[in-house]
């Protein structure tokens, strides 16, 4: 898919050329397949300068080992010789959100990835567990050094921030159209109308 060919070349850029960068891919298990199928100028699980290691989300998810494996590797001997990919990255909701890790654990990958060299996330639905999903994808791509996050990961807060209530759209559009849209109503109105109609026809016979 154009996702997998965009961080193909991603990695491409930084593992293939010169000095090069260490990758990681976190995907789903069919789509690291995807991935590997014509990759041919792409190094995997070498371990050397340049290697991609691919790390399943599914194992990302319910295997604490997974988990701090991935920490500790990118942590030796520094994040910033590393180049991350997340593809289906909507999936980070589930891993920090519905996961039964520790909260220290989700906490330091959180921070660890932040401070990677580049980070590439590829998603087709950002918004697919709503606010927070974006909350996460946009701050763990936000530079190391800002110690606030740019959006808001309380749901509230970010729409104290971001939305504005338009009062006279909320009364007609939230609480009057499904008045107007019940059956009963619309079947009333449109006798209503037709009632009208008749009526005025019917006056407008007299000066015939």
């Amino acid at each position: 898919t154009g996702k997998t060919k965009c961080g193909q070349l991603f990695f491409k850029h930084y593992c293939a050329s010169s000095p090069p960068k260490k990758g990681v891919l976190i995907a789903p298990e069919q789509v690291v397949d995807e991935f590997k199928k014509p990759s041919g100028f792409l190094d995997w699980d070498s371990g050397g300068d340049g290697s991609i290691q691919p790390v399943i989300f599914e194992d990302l998810m319910h295997k604490r080992e997974t988990l701090t494996q991935l920490i500790n590797t990118l942590q030796n001997p520094d994040p910033n010789k590393y180049v991350l990919v997340i593809d289906e990255a909507h999936r980070l909701y589930s891993l920090f959100y519905e996961s039964s890790h520790p909260h220290d654990l989700l906490e330091a990958l959180f921070h660890t990835i932040r401070r990677t060299h580049k980070r590439l996330l590829l998603t087709g639905t950002p918004l697919y567990f709503g606010v927070p999903t974006l909350s996460i994808l946009v701050n763990i791509c936000q530079a190391p050094t800002d110690t606030d996050p740019l959006i808001p990961f309380n749901e509230r807060e970010f729409r104290r921030r971001y939305y504005k209530t338009v009062m006279w759209k909320k009364f007609l559009y939230g609480w009057l159209t499904p008045i107007l849209n019940l059956p009963v109503v619309k079947n009333g109105l449109i006798l209503f109308h037709v009632a009208m109609v008749a009526r005025y026809m019917y006056s407008m016979m007299g000066y015939m």
